[in-house]
């Protein structure tokens, strides 16, 4: 399947909702990031009552990052063959995403990261790494969503920088006062 949806230049809207389990996250990061690159039109994506967590969430966005190497082996041969595999560039791996709509509702999006703290200045906010590499990315739909103030910081950060949402729905999540001041 994923190898497949990879390749695929015509499906412009995937619905996974209700699967209970989506069983690689990174897979389908990975897979999104081919069909990016290729040209592929997929722009939609609904990942509604997955059971998506944080973690599965973070296995996403990190397999949108794609070398020419994961290319090899996944397809059995190089996208850009002008790109040699002794070249360090062959390894390197580069952010891509054409999706323009993506729901996670019913998700458990709690960070145990506090991006706020100078001694996490290092750690990767993997919701800014999705808007702000997302050129495309103009709704996010996280309703019905578990949050807790790290991942609100986290997304308040990604919102404060450049990015293409226009349209962000958090009906009825799980958001408490304090938790909400967050995003202000």
């Amino acid at each position: 399947f994923f190898y497949a949806l990879g390749d695929n230049n015509n499906l412009n809207y995937l619905d996974l909702s209700n699967n209970g389990f989506i069983s690689n996250a990174s897979n389908l990061g990975s897979a999104i990031a081919f069909n990016a690159i290729k040209n592929g039109s997929l722009a939609y994506l609904d990942l509604s009552y997955c059971n998506f967590n944080f973690g599965k969430f973070n296995d996403l966005i990190q397999g949108m990052k794609i070398s020419e190497n994961l290319h090899n082996i996944w397809y059995g041969f190089q996208f850009n063959t002008n790109i040699l595999k002794e070249n360090p560039q062959y390894f390197t791996q580069v952010f891509h995403c054409n999706l323009e709509t993506l729901l996670l509702e019913g998700s458990d999006l709690y960070s145990s990261i506090n991006y706020l703290d100078p001694k996490n200045a290092e750690v990767e906010n993997i919701i800014k790494v999705l808007l702000s590499k997302s050129s495309k990315l103009d709704t996010l739909i996280l309703n019905h969503c578990k949050f807790n103030k790290h991942f609100l910081d986290g997304l308040s950060e990604a919102l404060r920088d450049e990015n293409a949402v226009k349209y962000l729905s958090l009906s009825n999540s799980k958001i408490d006062g304090e938790t909400f001041k967050s995003l202000l």
